[in-house]
């Protein structure tokens, strides 16, 4: 039978820091680290660790190796999604600009599932093509009649 541990065998107290401070440093700013200072492992990693950090967030950074009296290190930058930029930008238009963003959003919404509507087509049994419909429960009310 199973039996559910408090923590792992030789494992100290769980740590509540973490290991890099990443909603500082997705602010937008450009930040300088150094390997052994800001992190240990090589700076390739780190640079893959960025990466992997800004499509978590749905954005992009950029970064550059730099090597100097100083040791190694990198310099970053996280971008804005493009989503991020178009309520932004939908928010300097309108300061209290929360409901034309949100009329924004919905909006968009309602275009790609009209486009897809459009777009999306699926084969028929005797060879012709026909829109998509989306009947979510038709097989189960079927199966119940």
């Amino acid at each position: 039978m199973a039996t559910k541990l408090e923590q792992f065998p030789n494992d100290e107290a769980p740590s509540t820091k973490r290991r890099y401070p990443w909603g500082e440093w997705a602010d937008g700013s450009a930040w300088e680290i150094r390997q052994g200072e800001d992190y240990d492992v090589a700076t390739e990693n780190m640079r893959v660790n960025l990466h992997l950090k800004a499509d978590s967030l749905s954005g992009k950074v950029r970064t550059t190796k730099i090597s100097d009296d100083k040791g190694e290190g990198l310099v970053f930058q996280f971008l804005p999604s493009e989503e991020e930029e178009l309520v932004a930008m939908n928010l300097s238009k309108d300061p209290s600009g929360t409901a034309t963003a949100l009329e924004q959003l919905y909006v968009d919404a309602v275009e790609i599932y009209d486009r897809a509507r459009e777009e999306v087509m699926i084969p028929r049994k005797d060879g012709s093509w026909q829109k998509y419909a989306a009947v979510r429960f038709q097989a189960a009310d079927r199966q119940g009649a």
